[in-house]
This record gives structure tokens, C-alpha cells and sequence, in this order.
């Protein structure tokens, strides 16, 4: 029975977890949920209000760094999609983020390796005489070490930035955060529903997904505490 509950809980949470890192990114897997704790994100200072490292306490900015990425690189044309959320430009925040050590410049051959997909570096390749095989990373490096001058007008005014190795130790450490905070839920969740406290459990859920700085169905307009608990309770029952 135990098994079976908890079971339930990691599918429910796995199942929410995915529709949120879909409306977030359209890559990452980093598996991990986010914070609730943190200030609401209506409260969120403008970027001129907060200290220094003031962000780092806010809720909205640490889920920016941790994840707005694409493949581990921060591009300043898809910060703005956070502007809503930050409560100020999403390229303010990386240039904070830039101030502060945390991300640095992507190097040329990261830049070349997000511009280009696979079928369109090999016209560049074949034009040059180049073995057109292999793995995406070779073939970059082979056009980059065959033309390096074609690298670097490939790359500009494209401002691509990765985490530093501080910038990654934050980021690890935020990972840490939210993983403590998604297992507290899971073990809630579990003795509710063990205990047959299956409206309770919804409830504990649905505020606990209502502090998220993405909400499950916030998109449709749904406040998941405000909507009927009977669909959640009737899966809980059937364990």
C-alpha cells in the first residue's frame, strides 16, 4: 500500500514538475522542482532597489538563473520572456548576474554549436573540403580550426553566456534547495494520503503549487486551490 502512495505522489508531482519546466524552457532536464519559501514575486524590488546580491533571496531571479538556460548557456534574446516574472528585464538580471562572476561569455565554439544544427554545418563543411561526419562538437571544431575568420563573423553581436564555476556552485547549491523542498512535499503528501486525509492533501498540494513562480495552470487561469479536489481525491482513494 505504502509503495502505491508514494508512488501516486511522485507520478502527481513528476507530472507537474514536467508541465512546468515545458512552460520554462523548451531543453533542460535538470529534473528538479522549484522554491517555495522565498518572497512572493509580487514583492520583487526593481533591479535599482535591490543590493548587490539582494536577488539571491528572491524567488523569481534564483529559478531564473538556475534554469533559464539551453543547454547550459544563457541567451540574452530569451531573457525577456522572464521580464513578467523578474519584475524587471530579463537582461538587467543577466547583466547582474554578469557583475557579480556568476556567467561569463560562452566560448566561440558553444556560440557556433547553438547557431548551427547538424544538417546546416555540413554545407560549410562540404564547401571547404572537410570530412562532414561525426559528432556536432567535431564537426564544429573542424570548421573552427579550418576557419576561424568564418567562426567569428558567425558569431557577432550574438551575446551568449555560461555559468562560471561560482555561477555553477550557486546554481548547485539552488538545485539542493529545491530538491529538499520537492522531497518535503513528497513526504507530506504521502502521510496525508496514507492517513486517507486525501482533501487535506489536496489542499497541502495546491498551495504549496500556488507559491511557485510557475503555477501548474496559471496560463489558463486556473487557481488550483480554488477549483474541485474530487478528481485528486478519487485517484487517491483508488490506491
Amino acid at each position: 500500500m505504502e509503495w502505491l502512495v508514494l508512488l501516486f505522489v511522485m507520478g502527481f508531482l513528476v507530472y507537474v514538475v514536467s508541465k512546468k519546466r515545458s512552460s520554462i524552457h523548451n531543453d533542460q532536464a535538470n529534473g528538479r522542482d522549484e522554491f517555495p519559501v522565498f518572497q512572493p514575486v509580487t514583492q520583487l524590488a526593481s533591479s535599482q532597489e535591490l543590493s548587490p546580491s539582494g536577488w539571491r533571496d528572491l524567488r523569481a531571479p534564483r529559478l531564473f538563473f538556475a534554469k533559464a538556460t539551453n543547454r547550459g548557456v544563457f541567451d540574452l534574446g530569451y531573457a525577456d520572456y522572464w521580464d513578467a516574472k523578474l519584475g524587471d528585464s530579463g537582461t538587467v538580471v543577466l547583466r547582474r548576474f554578469i557583475a557579480e562572476g556568476l556567467i561569463e561569455p560562452a566560448p566561440i565554439e558553444t556560440v557556433i554549436d547553438k547557431r548551427f544544427t547538424i544538417d546546416q554545418l555540413k554545407p560549410h563543411l562540404k564547401s571547404r573540403g572537410l570530412k562532414v561526419g561525426g559528432k556536432k562538437p567535431e564537426m564544429v571544431a573542424r570548421i573552427m580550426a579550418a576557419d576561424p575568420v568564418w567562426a567569428q563573423e558567425q558569431t557577432k553581436g550574438l551575446e551568449l553566456y555560461r555559468r562560471t564555476s561560482e555561477g555553477q556552485r550557486l546554481a548547485d547549491e539552488i538545485y539542493d534547495s529545491i530538491s529538499a523542498k520537492q522531497g518535503e512535499m513528497e513526504a507530506r503528501l504521502t502521510m496525508l494520503i496514507h492517513d486517507g486525509r486525501h482533501e487535506e492533501a489536496h489542499r497541502a498540494w495546491a498551495e504549496w503549487d500556488a507559491e511557485q513562480v510557475f503555477p501548474r495552470d496559471a496560463w489558463l487561469g486556473v487557481d488550483n486551490r480554488k477549483i474541485d479536489p474530487s478528481h485528486f481525491i478519487q485517484m487517491a482513494q483508488s490506491l
